[in-house]
């Protein structure tokens, strides 16, 4: 018979019975036990078993079976094919398998052939007692791990921002650090407390998510989580999300203090509550205004520099009316700062405004050269990156070499060991550095290259006032937000623009242009 060879891990390793070397050691063997072809010997290195058609190697397994190619599958036990307490995703292999009449060998020397009334009998009760067993482990896992948190205990593989494990203890981190996560490319930082700390001062201080996240190099989708977390970082234990698939949503991110932890705090509880109201008070705000108003989100103070709210006023008469307000006007006192003294000014006076600059923007391309010229900043703001990256790889450097140099006097192999991590962390940290200063000189040179580039910028803009008379709404909407980077409303009520200009991705497309062929520096 023809046999197909398959070997998994998942991400958690330490639990897994067999490593991969292991398995298709057993697997061959029990293959040439049975004078059986090896056609072909599969990996999945680092994919889950709850994953089906997103494992290369399974699915590659699959089309075999499906293509008549082999006769038999040999795995050390059948959750190396799919986890047991997924019904669903058994189903849907014991169907595979029937239709394509292949077997399924295992190392308990069970050669099962679903196509017998029996045989599909005992590999189902089989997978579904695997299933209880390992709902039961979960059950149990989940109370031991309750039981530790309401101890003090922070129960997490990986440490998070601001902190470093030393033993079983969380203590303050002294470093960024930069690491690779569970699915290969994936990186992720971890913070130091200073930075913890800066981050939620500035906060407090007025300063938007978005702000926050590009003084720290990093994206408001990593800043907002740290903020949301405001208890954690006062010294509390936080109980579990109510759902893991949904804690997207803002009512399932905002959890609940459990206990007292015996990590040591970053900030204190009073500056924790007070996050936690603020971003409440913001996000109130949010979801309906961002569908309701195109512009909320782009427009800031010309005083402060703090983003623009929006606040409804009713009117005696009943009428209902809505007004951007400066954010440090508005939440002066839960900030605790002077209030900002911006006038409120009608939202549909300014969408209009903003509305009549896009349309002109998109019917002259005149208006775009003056706005370029008339600001720089972008320019001027990534040459400052540049040269901020530029420093920090110098610095990298320089600590590379130190470690290098201190090889000479290591003595034992714990001292080479540490020195090998010490390296091996800023040598990641060095390659990311250099990554992110290949893309910002990249930009710089497309912004650049922006005067030289007149004719093409004219050509899209005659396009892209083609594309938007047949979009609808919320097309119309999603392009006005690319168009615009900044809309700043002055203190004498007058608007200022900073526009980001299209380009086309290739020159070949142009021909046949559509939305997705235009990018905006």
């Amino acid at each position: 018979m023809r046999a197909a060879v398959y070997a998994r891990v998942s991400t958690e390793k330490q639990a897994e019975k067999y490593s991969l070397p292991t398995q298709k050691k057993l697997c061959v063997e029990l293959c040439q036990k049975n004078n059986w072809e090896v056609v072909e010997v599969l990996v999945d290195d680092g994919y889950s078993g709850s994953l089906f058609e997103e494992r290369p190697a399974f699915s590659r397994l699959l089309s075999l079976a499906q293509r008549r190619k082999i006769d038999v599958i040999v795995v050390t036990d059948v959750d190396r094919l799919a986890r047991p307490d997924n019904l669903v995703d058994m189903g849907r292999l014991q169907q595979v398998l029937i239709t394509s009449h292949v077997k399924l060998a295992t190392l308990g020397g069970r050669i099962s052939d679903l196509s017998n009334s029996s045989d599909w009998f005992f590999s189902s009760l089989e997978s579904l007692m695997a299933g209880w067993e390992r709902k039961k482990i979960k059950e149990r896992v989940k109370r031991v791990v309750k039981e530790k948190k309401r101890q003090g205990f922070f129960w997490g593989v990986v440490e998070p921002s601001g902190y470093r494990w030393e033993g079983k203890n969380l203590v303050l981190r002294e470093t960024r650090e930069v690491r690779f996560g569970k699915h290969k490319g994936k990186k992720y930082t971890i913070f130091s407390a200073d930075e913890i700390r800066e981050i939620f001062d500035l906060y407090l201080a007025g300063h938007s998510v978005k702000t926050i996240a590009k003084r720290l190099n990093t994206t408001d989708s990593v800043v907002g989580p740290i903020l949301d977390r405001a208890m954690f970082y006062a010294g509390w234990i936080l109980e579990d999300y109510k759902d893991k698939h949904r804690h997207s949503r803002r009512a399932d991110r905002m959890r609940k203090p459990l206990a007292k932890g015996l990590h040591p705090p970053i900030i204190s509880e009073f500056e924790a509550k007070r996050v936690l109201k603020l971003r409440n008070e913001v996000h109130r705000y949010y979801k309906t205004t961002r569908e309701k108003f195109p512009t909320y989100g782009l427009i800031k103070c010309g005083i402060c520099g703090a983003p623009l709210n929006i606040q409804l006023a009713v009117k005696p008469s009943g009428r209902k009316y809505y007004y951007y307000i400066c954010a440090n006007r508005k939440f002066a006192r839960l900030k605790d700062i002077k209030p900002c003294p911006l006038k409120w000014k009608r939202v549909d006076e300014i969408e209009t405004q903003v509305w009549a600059m896009f349309e002109r923007i998109i019917t002259t391309p005149e208006v775009v050269f003056s706005l370029m010229k008339e600001s720089r900043s972008h320019s001027d703001e990534l040459r400052e990156k540049l040269l901020r990256l530029e420093k920090d790889i110098l610095d990298l450097s320089q600590r590379k070499r130190r470690l290098w140099d201190l090889f000479e006097f290591a003595n034992t192999k714990e001292e080479v060991s540490n020195l090998k991590s010490r390296l091996e962390r800023v040598e990641l940290e060095l390659a990311v550095k250099r990554q992110r200063k290949t893309e910002v000189e990249a930009d710089l040179a497309m912004q650049e290259s922006i005067p030289e580039r007149s004719r093409e910028i004219t050509e899209v803009l005659r396009m892209l006032g083609d594309i938007v008379s047949e979009a609808n709404e919320e097309e119309r909407r999603e392009l006005l937000r690319k168009v615009f980077s900044e809309v700043v409303l002055e203190e004498d009520g007058t608007l200022s623009y900073k526009v980001q200009v299209p380009v086309f991705k290739q020159e070949s497309e142009c021909a046949s242009l559509t939305k997705q062929h235009i990018i905006f520096r």
